[in-house]
């Protein structure tokens, strides 16, 4: 049950994960066109026979890489949806609980959740100089 006390709770948590993950899975899903019509590009002038310079290289590795984590990020975001999915059903047959109910503990949750996510961030401010400047050039955009 996650460590919650109840079934509603558990239930609750669940939900609030599922919906941060689809947020962050529709915010990823964006990039996901570019990166595959990059590398499609990229596969299509290699096999017609397209040899890349070291200085076109050193521009085309990094941008791989970025396509290869945004893929198995949105893999991973997956599992864990279908994860929830199945948990979900199995905890539901046993809760006695209503909608309104569950929606309550997953609203809580998300809000420990967002709350949590703040203090790591200010944690990482704090601690770590790259990621501040980082930051700052954001906020100054």
């Amino acid at each position: 049950m996650h460590g919650a006390e109840t079934l509603t709770v558990a239930l609750g948590r669940l939900a609030a994960k599922r919906d941060l993950l689809r947020e962050e899975r529709a915010k990823l899903e964006v990039d996901r066109p570019h990166a595959d019509e990059f590398y499609e590009n990229l596969t299509l002038e290699t096999l017609q026979g397209r040899i890349w310079t070291t200085d076109e290289r050193k521009q085309i590795d990094p941008l791989l890489k970025r396509r290869k984590r945004l893929l198995k990020r949105l893999a991973e975001i997956d599992e864990q949806l279908d994860r929830i999915q199945r948990e979900g059903v199995a905890i539901k047959k046993h809760c006695p609980s209503s909608a309104d109910e569950i929606r309550a503990e997953a609203a809580k949750h998300a809000k420990e959740l967002h709350q949590a996510e703040l203090l790591e961030l200010g944690m990482k401010f704090n601690t770590d100089a790259r990621f501040r400047r980082k930051m700052l050039r954001e906020l100054g955009e």
